[in-house]
């Protein structure tokens, strides 16, 4: 079986708003694909867009929830 990934990256690198989070899984859900939400986090600057440093994968089953409470803590941004 195969399906099809779609990769979004979050605006500004910034950690994924609770928007972007329902609009992940919404995507996921109408289009039944696997999205990958991506962002950077503090230092992408010196090391570069190549190196984007978190990707969540986001399913059809993923809930609201599920998916902010597995986002990483970044402090002091």
């Amino acid at each position: 079986m195969i399906y099809e990934v779609r990769k979004f990256y979050v605006a500004d690198n910034l950690t994924p708003s609770d928007d972007d989070v329902r609009e992940a899984i919404e995507i996921a859900k109408r289009d039944n694909v696997v999205v990958h939400l991506t962002w950077s986090g503090p230092g992408w600057e010196w090391y570069g867009q190549e190196h984007w440093g978190y990707t969540r994968e986001i399913t059809a089953e993923s809930t609201f929830e599920e998916v902010k409470e597995s986002l990483p803590k970044m402090y002091g941004i």
